[in-house]
């Protein structure tokens, strides 16, 4: 495993995940789900990137903040928050 833990792990959750997140796209075309089973991808390396670093940096943002910024950029996009920041 190592001090970064299992390197594995993404795919494991995923694996875990895909059906049940596919399961609710019973009508899409082969096509169609090949293209959600790409953006579940990136959404999963993103979200667990963006905690991976949150305990790398000894969780630097209290959780309730750090859920709530993953939950915003999960649900508005990144482009949307960084937005918030421009002056």
């Amino acid at each position: 495993m190592g001090e970064n833990g299992d390197p594995h792990f993404r795919q494991k959750v995923l694996k875990k995940l895909t059906p049940t997140v596919l399961s609710m796209y019973k009508k899409l075309s082969p096509h169609e789900l090949l293209e959600v089973s790409y953006l579940m991808e990136y959404q999963s390396a993103a979200m667990l990137s963006m905690i991976a670093k949150w305990y790398a940096n000894d969780k630097d943002l209290p959780t309730e903040q750090f859920l709530e910024l993953l939950l915003a950029v999960t649900t508005n996009g990144v482009q949307c928050e960084l937005s918030k920041y421009r002056r």
